[in-house]
């Protein structure tokens, strides 16, 4: 017992000062973690880039996977929808909700962040206040001009959820077990709103920046005890369902088993044409969909030139996009989230009289959480916001009749920005009016520092891959963070992110 609880020591105390011997520190967090089954495989090099910084950026993460905080949940509308999504409710309460409004054909647009909890979701609110900023966030503005609240996530039966059951409740109202997309606790398959929607006659839009068959988007329109199991979900989409607008990754869930894109009709000059299929079978999905007369694209330029008239497909990856904080190293003919949801908003909403009904979905907060990258975070969360704009704008044509909802579908990372104490050689203090000497050895996080978050321009993920040494490793973070790490971190670092290993196991006995 005692030895387990100084392994815990050791962990906490060396993340939250980072200056305590560089070499107990790195040692500690490559070999004392109290709780691996907390963190992804590979995530060693994360961490100890977590610990090495913390003294510059007082960023605290408690996992690498999803945790039971609630939610933030903002919308405007009318007020008789709204006003059941203020306070502290469950996320099937907003399934139930948005069923209303399609019953009444009255336009929906919900708006999902995955894993954005509410410190990731004010990361950009503390960097306009750290800007000086007086232009607040959609986040805030949605918030404040309509109703906000909590959503508690929990699967059925338990605290902690993930992206199936949690994407399950929001679309069908019906909480179900981990993995399970589109059907209740024994299997049976739920309708979803989208399912009301098509029924109605509304248009309808699924957009993100995922796979198009992963758990958020696949729960509105897919049955499956297991959300792993894609390619089945992806037949489903081709063959069960008329969405009007798909637009997202994961192609290579819907070609044949052991072709390539450059084999495919309307694939051959796509950037992923080498790109092998996923399936395990023969079936040709995108033929399906062009029976059904459904337009294919796969770049920004295609999808710019869309019109409004025939159903779309649109693949723009054969798994998912790239995150935000690297677009400059990525092909300009890939959409982002912004100009996906932006297209696809203008194509269902033009003169349609029955109304539309549109989900948009931000994966990249969750991938960029995972990995416990805040400044990753921070420009997927802002890639959020310009998605929130242009559904405003759009709502504010026809308020009377639109519901607009932000939401998320869970928190990751148990992301915090904590203060941290120092030496009294380091202590801050000022001389009040009264001539009273005001000191503190707390630091609460200068704007300066917070600052630096929006100025990582590479994911840590890209910073790690690209550094062919130690050395190179130093001089990569703080070219592209701004922060510094020592010698002695950059090679342990380095060797984490280069060897692929694992968070250890315990060192010491349970």
């Amino acid at each position: 017992m005692i030895r387990k609880i100084l392994s815990i020591t050791l962990l906490v105390f060396s993340s939250y000062v980072p200056a305590f011997s560089q070499s107990i520190l790195a040692d500690s967090l490559a070999m004392y973690c109290p709780e691996t089954s907390i963190w992804y495989p590979h995530s060693t090099p994360y961490y100890l880039y977590k610990g090495a910084t913390f003294s510059q950026s007082q960023v605290v993460w408690s996992t690498s996977f999803h945790t039971a905080t609630p939610i933030p949940i903002g919308s405007v509308g009318p007020k008789k929808y709204t006003k059941q999504l203020k306070g502290i409710i469950s996320n099937t309460q907003i399934a139930e909700v948005m069923k209303q409004a399609v019953e009444n054909k009255v336009n929906v647009i919900l708006v999902i962040g995955d894993g954005m909890g509410p410190v990731h979701m004010t990361l950009p609110v503390y960097m306009r206040k750290a800007n000086g900023d007086q232009q607040i966030t959609m986040f805030e503005k949605i918030m404040k001009e309509g109703d906000c609240g909590y959503v508690l996530t929990n699967p059925a039966g338990g605290l902690v959820t993930g992206s199936a059951a949690a994407g399950t409740a929001i679309a069908t109202g019906t909480k179900t077990r981990m993995d399970m997309v589109g059907v209740d606790t024994i299997g049976k398959p739920l309708v979803s709103v989208m399912d009301i929607a098509v029924r109605r006659g509304m248009k309808t839009a699924l957009v993100t920046d995922a796979a198009i068959t992963d758990a958020t988007p696949a729960a509105f329109y897919g049955h499956s005890i297991d959300r792993n199991n894609e390619t089945e979900i992806a037949r489903q989409l081709a063959e069960d369902n008329r969405i009007d607008i798909i637009f997202g990754g994961g192609a290579e869930n819907f070609i044949p088993h052991d072709s390539r894109f450059k084999d495919m009709e309307g694939f051959e000059d796509s950037h992923f044409s080498q790109s092998m299929s996923a399936r395990k079978d023969d079936k040709n999905l995108l033929d399906i969909f062009m029976k059904k007369q459904y337009k294919m694209v796969h770049n920004t330029s295609q999808m710019e030139q869309l019109k409004v008239g025939s159903p779309v497909v649109g693949f723009f990856s054969v798994g998912g996009l790239p995150a935000p904080i690297d677009r400059n190293l990525q092909n300009k003919e890939i959409p982002t989230v912004a100009q996906m949801s932006k297209k696809a908003l203008e194509l269902v909403s033009n003169n349609h009289k029955n109304g539309f009904f549109t989900m948009i979905e931000c994966a990249r907060i969750d991938w960029e959480a995972h990995a416990n990258d805040v400044g990753a975070v921070y420009r997927a969360v802002v890639e959020m916001d310009e998605v929130l704009k242009d559904a405003y704008v759009l709502y504010q044509q026809r308020p009377k009749k639109t519901l607009l909802i932000f939401c998320a579908d869970h928190e990751t990372g148990g992301l915090g920005i904590a203060y941290r104490k120092v030496d009294s050689d380091e202590k801050e203090s000022f001389k009040c009016v009264n001539g009273e000497m005001w000191e503190t050895i707390t630091k609460a996080l200068s704007f300066e520092n917070f600052r630096k978050m929006a100025a990582q321009d590479r994911s840590l993920s890209q910073i790690f891959g690209m550094s062919d040494s130690p050395r190179a490793l130093k001089e990569n973070v703080e070219k592209h963070t701004g922060y510094t790490i020592s010698d002695y971190q950059a090679e342990k670092i380095f060797e984490a992110s280069h060897k692929g290993e694992k968070m250890p196991k315990y060192a010491i006995p349970q």
